[in-house]
């Protein structure tokens, strides 16, 4: 779980730094229910609102699914990496380019925690 954390942690602070002062919450969240947490997020698609409990909905669930699959998968190398976050983050309604920043980022993260 502390690897998992910390991977998306990374990953939230590279694509949405917004989010990092509500991520303990978030992730806490997540952890406690990952359906849950999961179901709230608005596609890539949809207009985003206004307010806080958007701003959590966006990143921070999606960060921690995908750096679990990362673990769970065992992906080290970086074409492993990029295989599993786009399965994941695709199968969470990222939109391509989305996809590719988290990838990105989940990369520079696990090369900092090494």
């Amino acid at each position: 779980m502390d690897e998992v954390t910390t991977l998306a942690r990374g990953v939230v602070e590279a694509c949405a730094p917004e989010e990092l002062p509500f991520f303990a919450a978030a992730s806490a969240a997540y952890f406690r229910d990952p359906r849950r947490a999961l179901a709230g997020r608005k596609r890539s698609d949809e207009v985003l609102g206004s307010g806080l409990d958007t701003a959590v909905a966006l990143l921070s669930p999606v960060a921690l699914a995908v750096a679990a699959a990362v673990y769970e998968a065992g992906a080290r190398d970086e074409d492993d990496v990029r295989a599993v976050v786009a399965r994941r983050a695709a199968e969470l309604g990222l939109a391509p380019n989305q996809v590719e920043l988290v990838a990105d980022a989940v990369l520079v993260s696990l090369s900092r925690n090494e």
